[in-house]
C-alpha cells in the first residue's frame, strides 16, 4: 500500500498486563494520526492476557519469548562471544552488560522478525517509535538494518527512567549509548532535567534529543479534602528499592511517635523478597494498625483511590525518578505531593506550593516534617496547596495537546 502510513510501537509488555498503562492514553491519539498501528511487546509476561480494547486499525504482534534466568543466562553465555564492545565499557560488569544486552537485542529481534515480515507484506511502515530508550530501541534499530521492508525508516525513542538514567542502573552503567543515539532520528526524555544532561554527555547528538512529556488524564478531584483529621497518606508504586518504601514507613512511624495519628494506605505489590522486606519494615516500625496494603490495582481503580477525599496527600521517597507519573496522576486528584527531589521533581513539585520537596536523601524525621507540616496548615491555605497541584497537571500534562502534538509529529518524521 504506497500510500499509507503505519507506525510499528516497539513496547516492553503493552498492551498485555501489567506494564506501560499510560500508553493506552497515548494509543488512540498514534491511532488517530497513522492508518495503521502495528504494536510489538518485546517482553510479554507468561500467561498474561489481552483483556483491553484497542483502536480498530490496530495490530499485535504477539511473540513467544522465554524470560526467565535460565534464558538470561543463556544469553550471558552468549553474548561473552561478542568481540566489538563500546569504548564507554571500561570495567569488568559494564563489559558483560553490555555482551548481555547485544544477545538479548539479537534474540529478540529474531523472535520479532517473522512476525514483523508476515506485517509488512501488506503494510508499509512510515516510523518506528520505540517506547524506552533501551531494549525497545536496540532490537528495532537490529529489525531495521535487517528487514529489508524497514530500510531507511526512522526510528523516534521516549526515554522515562531506568533508560536515560545510569543512577537507576545496578552497575551505574546504561549500554550502547552511542550506538543507540547514533541510529535514531530523535530521542524524548520526559524530563527537561534528563534532557539538559543527555545533551552535554553527548553534544554531538544534543540536536536529536528533546524533550516531551507524557500525558496525564487527571482522575478528577473530589467535592472537597480538608486537613482536619488524621494526616493519611497514600502512595502508589512497585515495592523496588529505588522507590524505598521502608523509608515512608519510618517516617510514618516517627509522626507517630511524635503522637500524630498518621496513616497511610499503599497501592502496589513487589516480587517476594519485596514483599517480605516490606512487611518486616512496617512490623519493625510497629506500625501495622496504621498502615493499609492496597495490593495491585488496575488503572481504573487507582483512579478511584486517587479520588477519595480521605487521602490527604500523596508521598513518593524514590531514590531516582524522571518525572514521576504517578506522582502526576495524584496531582491530577487535587492532592498535595511530598516527594524526593531527585532527576525531574522539582520540575512539577514546588516546595510548599502544591506539597514538599524533600531532599534527595531525607531522613525519617525529615519525612515526618513534612507530614506534620501538612497537618498543621490552616484548612484554607491546605486547600490552596491542593489547587495547585490539579493546576500543574492540567498545565504541563494534559494528554489531548501532548499527544495529538506528538502523534502528528511522529507522521510528519520524514525517511531518510
Amino acid at each position: 500500500m504506497p500510500d499509507e502510513k503505519s507506525l510499528l510501537l516497539v513496547t516492553n509488555r503493552y498492551p498485555f498486563a501489567p506494564g506501560e498503562e499510560y500508553l493506552h492514553t497515548e494509543l488512540p491519539h498514534l491511532a488517530e494520526a497513522f492508518d495503521n498501528v502495528a504494536i510489538l511487546p518485546l517482553m510479554r509476561a507468561p500467561g498474561s492476557m489481552l483483556d483491553r480494547s484497542l483502536p480498530r486499525n490496530v495490530t499485535v504482534l504477539d511473540l513467544s519469548v522465554q524470560h526467565g534466568w535460565g534464558s538470561r543466562l543463556a544469553l550471558l553465555a552468549r553474548g561473552a562471544l561478542a568481540r566489538d564492545l563500546p569504548a564507554e565499557a571500561q570495567t569488568v560488569k559494564q563489559r558483560l552488560y553490555e555482551r548481555y544486552f547485544a544477545a538479548r537485542t539479537s534474540a529478540l529481534a529474531r523472535a520479532a522478525r517473522p512476525h514483523l515480515e508476515d506485517y509488512l507484506r501488506e503494510h508499509d511502515v512510515h516510523t518506528i517509535y520505540a517506547y524506552w530508550f533501551y531494549v525497545t530501541t536496540s532490537v528495532a534499530i537490529q529489525l531495521r538494518d535487517s528487514v529489508p521492508g524497514l530500510a531507511g525508516v526512522p526510528i523516534v525513542a521516549r526515554g522515562h527512567g531506568y533508560d536515560v538514567n545510569e543512577a537507576a542502573s545496578p552497575v551505574r552503567y546504561l549500554p550502547h549509548r552511542r550506538a543507540l543515539l547514533e541510529a535514531v532520528e530523535r530521542l524524548h526524555p520526559t524530563a527537561d532535567t534528563i534532557t539538559a544532561r543527555m545533551q552535554l554527555e553527548w553534544p554531538e547528538y544534543a540536536h536529536k534529543i528533546s524533550t516531551r512529556r507524557l500525558g496525564v488524564v487527571a482522575p478528577g478531584q473530589p467535592a472537597q479534602r480538608d486537613n482536619l483529621g488524621p494526616v493519611h497518606l497514600l502512595s502508589c508504586s512497585s515495592l523496588h528499592p529505588l522507590k524505598r518504601p521502608e523509608l515512608i514507613a519510618a517516617g510514618v512511624a516517627t509522626s507517630r511517635r511524635r503522637g500524630h495519628d498518621t496513616r497511610w494506605t499503599h497501592v502496589g505489590e513487589g516480587d517476594q523478597a519485596q514483599e517480605g522486606r516490606f512487611t518486616r519494615a512496617i512490623r519493625a516500625q510497629g506500625i501495622e494498625s496504621a498502615v493499609t496494603r492496597a495490593g495491585q490495582l488496575p488503572n481504573a481503580e487507582v483512579y478511584e483511590v486517587l479520588r477519595d477525599p480521605q487521602y490527604t496527600a500523596f508521598i513518593n521517597a524514590s531514590s531516582s525518578e524522571s518525572v514521576s507519573f504517578s506522582m502526576s496522576e495524584a496531582m491530577g486528584a487535587g492532592l498535595p505531593v511530598l516527594g524526593t527531589d531527585v532527576v525531574g521533581t522539582h520540575e512539577i513539585l514546588s516546595d510548599k506550593k502544591n506539597g514538599r520537596l524533600l531532599s534527595a536523601d531525607p531522613s525519617p524525621d525529615d519525612i515526618a516534617d513534612a507530614i506534620d507540616w501538612v497537618a498543621a496548615l490552616p484548612l484554607e491555605e491546605y486547600r490552596a496547596l491542593c489547587e495547585e497541584s490539579a493546576r500543574v497537571c492540567g498545565a504541563l500534562f494534559d494528554p489531548e495537546e501532548v499527544y495529538t502534538v506528538f502523534a502528528q509529529d511522529l507522521r510528519r518524521v520524514e525517511r531518510s
